[in-house]
């Protein structure tokens, strides 16, 4: 069961890989995440299936796509509504890697002003040949320079490695 959220991302991603479901996704997660004992009131099989889906329906009404809300209710129906927080993550990694689309992570010791997360920006999608969007963050502990985490890989910039690299050369 530990991988049943891929399977079920897959799916719904080759049914439709478009923004409108990602972003759709990512609303209804957050708000189940949020909502804990709905999520297992839908999914209690002490409540006739029946009457969770009733109970689903209204709350998705018309406000996703017909193709989300018909996952989402196939997803109660198999009793496997828990994992969706999991699909949606996985639906929107598919969706990101299918765009050529990453998100930075960057720590930095000071605020970036804009030249500066432009410069980062254009750096990074020229490296990477993908569309990066950037998520700043000052790291009080930094001494100086910027730590980036995109795609799994961590670009240490700071200071401290700068030092610590050189430390290393005149050692040796």
């Amino acid at each position: 069961m530990a991988e049943m959220h891929k399977g079920y991302a897959a799916a719904l991603f080759e049914l439709s890989a478009d923004e409108e479901t990602n972003e759709g996704f990512k609303v209804l997660s957050e708000i189940f995440d949020n909502n804990p004992e709905y999520v297992q009131l839908v999914s209690s099989p002490a409540l006739p299936k029946k009457e969770r889906l009733s109970l689903l329906k209204e709350v998705l009404g018309n406000n996703f796509p017909e193709n989300l809300t018909s996952f989402t209710m196939l997803m109660c129906e198999k009793g496997v509504l828990s994992e969706f927080s999991q699909c949606a993550k996985e639906y929107d990694k598919m969706y990101k890697e299918w765009q050529k689309a990453s998100v930075a992570y960057v720590k930095s010791a000071a605020a970036l002003t804009g030249d500066e997360k432009i410069r980062l920006k254009n750096s990074l999608e020229k490296a990477t040949g993908r569309n990066v969007t950037l998520v700043c963050s000052v790291e009080k502990n930094l001494v100086g320079g910027v730590i980036v985490e995109m795609d799994g890989k961590v670009y240490d910039g700071s200071v401290r490695r700068r030092l610590e690299d050189i430390k290393k050369v005149i050692n040796e």
